[in-house]
Formats: structure tokens, C-alpha cells, sequence
């Protein structure tokens, strides 16, 4: 096993208590990432709007961590307007169909992006 492969490994471990601020950030993202896969972004942001473990602050920080800059101010300007139509499920389905579409990565992006920061910043992330 390689050392990416090894800090993806423990990210998905929820066992794992994660201190450096690579390991961190990429847990955060691999969580979202895996809601919105599963549900879409506007799941995924109601679902983890109030959640102390994956804090969205924390979250949008990760992406711009990884560098995905753009994906990171999509999460935060949808952010409130989520919030604001939770309660009405037309709102909620319109924004189902305008900003799902918009999140567009795959996990070999962040398989790439997590190997580029290993690179560049390997001192963030605990050793293997």
C-alpha cells in the first residue's frame, strides 16, 4: 500500500482519532463527498448543517484545503439557502435540480487532490 492510499485507508477509519490538519480535512471531505454521492449536495448540506463531528465551516475549509476552491464557495453560498427552504419542499426540490448538478466531483479528484497535497505538504499528515 502506498502512503496515499494509506492516508485515504485512515480518513474512512471513524475510529481513528486525526490530529494533523491534512488527515482532518480530508475526513471532512470524504464525509460530504459521500452524502453528496448518495443524496446530492442539498442532502447533504441539510444533513450536516447542525453536526458538531463534521462541522460545515470546517468542511468548506477542507475542500479549499485540497484545492477545490470553486466547490468550496458552491457549499457556502448554498449553505443558507438551503437553510432558508427546509421547510418548503418545492424550494427544496428546486434546489435539488439547480444545485446538484453544479457539484461535479468524483472520488479520483480527490484521490488526485489528496496526492498533490501529499506532495506538496506531507508534514500534514501523520505518517503511515
Amino acid at each position: 500500500m502506498n502512503t496515499a492510499d494509506g492516508v485515504w485507508n485512515r480518513a474512512l477509519d471513524y475510529d481513528a482519532d486525526l490530529v494533523m490538519a491534512g488527515d482532518v480535512a480530508l475526513r471532512d471531505v470524504v464525509t460530504l463527498h459521500g452524502s453528496v454521492m448518495n443524496g446530492g449536495l442539498t442532502d447533504a448540506l441539510q444533513s450536516y448543517e447542525s453536526d458538531e463531528e463534521f462541522p460545515l465551516d470546517r468542511v468548506i475549509a477542507g475542500y479549499e484545503y485540497l484545492g477545490f476552491a470553486e466547490v468550496a464557495a458552491l457549499i457556502a453560498s448554498a449553505r443558507p439557502r438551503v437553510t432558508e427552504a427546509a421547510s418548503d419542499p418545492d424550494a427544496c426540490e428546486e434546489l435539488e435540480l439547480t444545485l446538484d448538478p453544479q457539484y461535479d466531483l468524483e472520488d479520483e479528484d480527490l484521490t488526485r487532490a489528496l496526492r498533490l497535497r501529499l506532495e506538496a505538504a506531507p508534514g500534514d499528515f501523520a505518517p503511515v
